[in-house]
């Protein structure tokens, strides 16, 4: 459906509200008011049940002492939240770029080209500080996929912000 000048959005109706009387067969220029309830889960005259209580009064199981043989019951994880076992488990996909670049070795090389650059992109100058907010890369001079050895090698890398970045020759594609 398409909307033509003039056409109004229903949002919702209102409590009360006016409707011209021709509707309603009575003289054009009188207006009937409509009453509407007001939508609520409440009856109007009836309290709640929780009215007056504090939460440790509402709280069924407060103050409950359990078993140590129930505490380690509920610290053991239940044996279809592992692996193999998980209705939801594809047999171990996530590959190997992802577990490399989630590893602590690949957050301390990221970590120390950024401390060797001073924070500062290597190419334009640009680096956070004096209201302004810079994200910066750590780039691979020689790519990652195709030098294994040099992956974790600080030597291998640069800090570059985004727009020098993209104009590097492996952004965002691979190359053969």
């Amino acid at each position: 459906m398409a909307f033509t000048k003039g056409h109004k959005i229903n949002v919702g109706r209102k409590y009360k509200r006016s409707v011209p009387v021709w509707n309603h067969g009575l003289k054009k220029d009188t207006e009937v008011r409509l009453n509407y309830e007001r939508p609520t889960s409440f009856k109007k005259g009836l309290t709640p049940w929780n009215k007056g209580k504090k939460g440790s009064q509402v709280a069924w199981n407060k103050g409950m002492k359990l078993t140590e043989e129930h505490l380690t019951k509920l610290r053991k994880p239940h044996p279809s939240a592992r692996r193999e076992n998980n209705h939801n488990w594809k047999g171990g996909m996530s590959s190997e770029n992802k577990m490399i670049r989630e590893s602590f070795e690949y957050r301390l090389w990221r970590t120390s080209v950024f401390e060797r650059d001073d924070y500062t992109c290597i190419w334009c100058g640009l680096h956070s500080g004096k209201g302004k907010a810079v994200t910066l890369h750590a780039d691979h001079i020689k790519p990652f996929a195709f030098y294994p050895e040099l992956r974790f090698a600080i030597d291998n890398g640069r800090t570059l912000c985004v727009d020098c970045h993209r104009t590097t020759d492996t952004w965002g594609r691979s190359k053969k």
